[in-house]
C-alpha cells in the first residue's frame, strides 16, 4: 500500500519578509556609512564656526600692506 505523502505547505508570505528584511538591512547599512560621513563634515563645520582664529585678515590687522607682495622684487630681476 503506497504512503500517502504530506500535502506541500505553500510557501505564503516567507519570500517576501526575507527580501524586505534584507532589503531594509541594506538601507539601514548605508544610511549608517552615510551618517558617519555626515558627523564628520557637520562636526568640521561647528568647529570652524566656533574658532576665533584663523579667519581672513582684515585691513586694521598688523600685517603689511598688499602693495609689498605686488611689487617687483629688484634683486632678482637683476641676477
Amino acid at each position: 500500500e503506497p504512503k500517502t505523502a504530506p500535502k506541500p505547505q505553500p510557501i505564503g508570505n516567507i519570500a517576501l519578509i526575507i527580501l524586505l528584511t534584507t532589503c531594509t538591512c541594506c538601507a539601514l547599512f548605508i544610511l549608517w556609512r552615510r551618517a558617519e560621513a555626515f558627523r564628520a563634515i557637520i562636526s568640521h563645520q561647528l568647529k570652524t564656526i566656533t574658532r576665533s582664529e584663523g579667519q581672513i585678515r582684515l585691513s586694521q590687522d598688523d600685517g603689511p600692506p598688499a602693495h609689498e607682495f605686488l611689487e617687483d622684487d629688484e634683486s632678482t630681476e637683476d641676477a
